[in-house]
């Protein structure tokens, strides 16, 4: 018991064994404490079990903390509520409000608080549902759901840096939010979340594990009282108070506030109607059971035989659909004409390939590709011709092309490569050969010639099409100067 206190709770500001309920005070803080008799301290209005507010009156282990400082200082307490954190916190750095009751620790409110010791020693617990089965490792791909203006979150960002936090107003939307499977999993204060999940009578959530924290972190996500940086008198005063806290009155706090307990009665009144139906059940399952056993026969010959020539007919559709679903997946991917995926298809993979470019530090080009004059081809020689000429540089640029490298039909004469980790000068030589080899071949009926923009992912890249609207500007470049060329932008 007493490590699980100390787990929670700490020693500074906890329960001591001493039995003293005076305080010690120097001239200067007496004189204090009699120019100040009432303090004000910041009451939020929606923290349970910590700080809250119900029917009109400050209550939490926070506050009945506060009112058992305040009788061993001799001093009154004003509490000041306000609906939102924030607005405390604002009044609070205006001297509004002298002190703050539950406040994590952080290098900004360093610059005007003065903190005491932790009284109650944070955890960062995850949440998950019970039926789901991920481990803690696998939370980067996941809905994960954290309290705003929380500063834990910071403390989660340096610790798992590739989760992808969601920001919930309060600690009520995300017990229902993970209850009903709008998120994956929550994290922040496992005695809160216990608090709401008993309250909310929620059942199917349970405890994932713990965020690891050092020394340093753990300590920032405790609990201290926060106290103006003008008034360390008063910050001194009430250190005092907390270290004459006995062992009895901290207990009474404690198991007021952490250790509520669910009873679940047993209704034996109920108990005994459902044995009464599952008695009669039996017997009429008994007396029926070998009524049926002779349909059973009877029928289950009749199903084998049926069965039978329903495997014939799902086999010989299952190979129908087969050879179906894989040619209307080579539709919905590739050009009907050239045979080149498609700009639907282009799009999807090529973000895919532009993520794990950034993730894997690696380098990826596209290319813009246009057929020179392609009007003209159409105008001069008709349709049919400019079909062939599409079709036979499809044919030339994918013999020039590496098996990781993707060739789509943008539009058009309009033909796209995505080159893998490849930079830019890489990009540039294969562009340039496969416009060389173009500009030497031919079909029966005309020769032509390619332009090409170029362009290299950089790390100011939303998506794909930041760096294919630069290719675009290159290959217009290139058409500007003369065309049967290649441009980088």
């Amino acid at each position: 018991m007493l490590d699980l206190k100390q787990k929670w709770f700490g020693n500074n500001g906890g329960p001591q064994s001493s039995a003293v309920n005076h305080l010690t005070l120097t001239l200067v803080e007496s004189n204090w404490l009699k120019e100040h008799p009432i303090i004000r301290v910041a009451n939020e209005s929606d923290w349970p079990p910590f700080d809250y507010v119900e029917y009109g009156k400050p209550k939490g282990f926070a506050i009945d903390y506060m009112n058992l400082l305040s009788k061993k200082i001799g001093i009154d307490i004003e509490y000041v509520n306000r609906s939102a954190w924030s607005e405390l916190v604002n009044l609070f750095k205006q001297k509004k409000i002298d002190v703050m009751p539950v406040f994590y620790r952080n290098n900004e409110r360093e610059q005007y608080t003065l903190y005491t010791p932790p009284y109650y020693r944070g955890k960062l617990g995850i949440m998950i549902n019970k039926d789901s089965l991920f481990t803690q490792e696998e939370l980067v791909n996941k809905k994960v759901a954290m309290q705003k203006s929380d500063g834990s979150i910071r403390i989660v960002n340096q610790q798992m840096p590739d989760i992808n936090v969601i920001e919930l107003d309060n600690s009520v939307d995300l017990v229902h939010s993970l209850a009903t499977k709008q998120v994956d999993a929550i994290i922040g204060n496992p005695l809160l979340f216990n608090y709401y999940i008993k309250e909310e009578q929620v059942t199917n959530i349970k405890l994932l594990g713990y965020i690891s924290m050092d020394k340093k972190e753990q300590l920032n996500a405790s609990l201290h009282i926060g106290v103006r940086n003008d008034l360390p008198v008063l910050h001194q005063i009430i250190i005092k108070a907390m270290d004459s806290i006995t062992e009895e009155e901290f207990s009474s706090i404690e198991k007021k506030w952490t250790n509520i307990k669910v009873v679940n009665q047993v209704d034996w009144k109920l108990i005994g109607q459902i044995v009464i139906v599952i008695v009669i059940i039996i017997l009429f399952l008994i007396w029926n059971n070998y009524r049926l056993k002779t349909i059973v026969a009877i029928k289950t010959a009749e199903l084998r035989k049926l069965n039978e020539e329903l495997e014939i007919k799902v086999e010989l559709r299952t190979k129908e659909l087969s050879h179906l679903n894989i040619e209307l997946k080579k539709q919905a991917q590739t050009d009907s004409l050239t045979g080149a995926y498609n700009r639907r298809y282009l799009f999807n993979i090529a973000n895919q390939i532009m993520e794990i470019s950034k993730r894997e530090k690696s380098s990826l080009s596209v290319a813009m590709i246009d057929i020179d004059k392609f009007k003209n081809i159409n105008d001069t020689f008709g349709h049919d011709i400019g079909d062939k000429v599409i079709q036979h540089l499809v044919k030339e640029v994918s013999k020039n092309l590496r098996s990781a490298d993707i060739l789509s039909r943008f539009g058009g004469e309009e033909f796209l490569i995505v080159f893998p980790t490849t930079n830019s000068k890489g990009a540039l030589l294969a562009t340039e050969n496969i416009r060389n080899k173009i500009s030497r071949s031919n079909i029966k009926e005309v020769s032509y010639t390619i332009s090409a923009g170029v362009s290299e992912v950089i790390e100011e890249d939303v998506d794909i099409h930041d760096v294919i609207k630069r290719a675009d500007k290159a290959l217009y470049k290139a058409k500007n100067n003369g065309r049967n060329r290649i441009e980088f932008y």
